[in-house]
């Protein structure tokens, strides 16, 4: 998988203009040294926007060393390698002290502790007045066809409506300050479509072997699915500010 994706400028569904303006709701852009984190970073895409966005100092934050190592070669490339500091650790375990940052960010990786425990576990670690953004999968209506609730029932067990989310953002101790969906555009032009036009590479670099072709073959399911039912599922970005 991480072979798959260690190339691609994201590991899933977003844009750069919705980074930027999921930032626009926070007032960290205005602070003189924000201190930020990046959780869940891959090789960059929200990291690159972060930088040159702000004049803050950001942590990097992936399990991956692979990844990391591409998101260094790019923060080099666009003069940011001196405010970005790339570090493999787990979102679970963070290497740092409580009360650290002034922004803690992550896109599309929070499902891999849950929406509930991720707002529980990141909120030591900001400021009393920090911000958290992140994005996460969600339903956009109250029911759905079968065939999809069941996959992604499957797949990510708290997958919930938008109003849901919200809920459980005030229940964590944050006052939610924004939110709002991702469009189409953003899973398909850019995260399915350039990802399927590294499978061929990705099969070959692979001899075509088993293991291979099932990690090729789920990204064409999860990508025919989202083609089909688009309308009842999408990411949602919420913004939020701590609350002591």
């Amino acid at each position: 998988m991480i072979d798959l994706h260690k190339n691609g400028h994201r590991q899933g569904p977003g844009s750069d203009f919705h980074t930027r303006l999921a930032l626009q709701f926070t007032d960290v852009a205005t602070r003189p040294t924000p201190q930020i984190a990046d959780i869940g970073c891959g090789t960059g895409a929200s990291t690159l926007v972060l930088a040159g966005e702000t004049t803050g100092t950001i942590a990097a934050i992936d399990l991956s060393a692979v990844l990391l190592q591409h998101l260094s070669g790019r923060m080099t490339q666009a003069g940011f390698s001196h405010r970005v500091s790339p570090v493999e650790a787990s979102m679970d375990q963070l290497p740092f002290q409580p009360g650290t940052f002034d922004l803690i960010w992550s896109e599309g990786a929070i499902y891999q502790m849950g929406f509930r425990e991720g707002l529980a576990a990141w909120k030591p670690f900001l400021k009393p007045d920090g911000w958290l953004a992140v994005s996460d999968i969600c339903w956009t209506t109250g029911s759905r066809p079968h065939e999809i609730d069941r996959f992604w029932s499957a797949s990510y067990q708290q997958m919930k409506t938008v109003s849901d989310k919200v809920r459980e953002i005030e229940q964590a101790g944050y006052t939610p300050a924004a939110h709002f969906i991702l469009p189409p555009s953003c899973w398909m032009e850019e995260y399915y479509l350039p990802t399927r036009d590294r499978i061929p590479g990705f099969l070959n670099r692979h001899h075509h072997s088993e293991a291979a072709q099932a990690v090729a073959g789920e990204d064409q399911q999860e990508r025919e699915l989202f083609i089909r039912y688009q309308a009842f599922y999408s990411y949602g970005f919420f913004v939020m500010q701590n609350r002591e």
